[in-house]
């Protein structure tokens, strides 16, 4: 089952994968599904902010990494059928898909699901990291105010779809900035779990994203995204 929190498809793009009925319904039996039979549930906000303060009133801060390992085991699901579905839709195997293209098919699915305006960026790729930005994230909306990075299940969610996309165990996502502390949006970095654990100390010592960036991308060079970034794999 997807969960389709709020949506923010306005002046967007639309992508033809989830357009001409993507989103299928049966009202007289009370459910909602896509083209494919994936179970569709609409999430409330008041949902969303009693789980977080639930999980805050029991474990503390420890609600953000039990939030991730949440994303974590979703996304790995998520993952698998969202490979099912584009290879059936494009009649062809994920990893035959332009990483270009397959980058909007993701925002897409991010949008379409209403938890935010994802963008993907790759032209730090020859660093062995992907970088990503998140608007308008619907967990933040929901939270508010926060002196903490919170969109950890978006964190979750990332790692596992680039497992699934690398076909690695060890990718892992740390969101280094959170529209939740007063920054413009959500930043995460993507990358080996063994390369992040410096990005993770700098988060933690409340560096900021680009101080971030300056000290894993020593000299950055940037690259076309169509080309030296046109790769599905995180190599070691």
């Amino acid at each position: 089952m997807t969960a389709i929190l709020t949506s923010h498809t306005a002046g967007q793009q639309t992508l033809p994968f989830y357009e001409r009925g993507y989103f299928r319904h049966k009202l007289s039996h009370g459910i909602l599904h896509n083209r494919y039979g994936t179970k569709m549930c609409f999430m409330p906000s008041e949902l969303m902010l009693a789980l977080k303060q639930v999980l805050e009133e029991e474990t503390g801060e420890a609600w953000v990494n039990i939030l991730k390992r949440v994303g974590r085991i979703w996304g790995r699901r998520v993952a698998r059928r969202f490979e099912k579905e584009i290879t059936e839709y494009y009649s062809r195997p994920l990893h035959e898909i332009p990483v270009k293209e397959l980058a909007r098919i993701l925002e897409g699915y991010f949008r379409y699901h209403g938890w935010g305006d994802l963008k993907l960026e790759f032209d730090r790729a020859e660093y062995g990291f992907i970088f990503a930005r998140l608007q308008n994230s619907a967990f933040v909306e929901v939270t508010g105010r926060a002196s903490m990075a919170v969109d950890s299940l978006v964190s979750g969610l990332l790692a596992e779809f680039f497992c699934q996309l690398s076909e690695r165990t060890d990718i892992e996502c740390i969101e280094t900035e959170c529209s939740a502390q007063g920054y413009p949006e959500c930043r995460f970095v993507v990358g080996l779990a063994s390369r992040l654990a410096i990005v993770e100390r700098m988060t933690e010592e409340g560096a900021s994203h680009e101080q971030i960036v300056q000290r894993i991308c020593p000299n950055e060079v940037r690259v076309n995204n169509a080309t030296k970034a046109d790769t599905q794999k995180l190599d070691g």
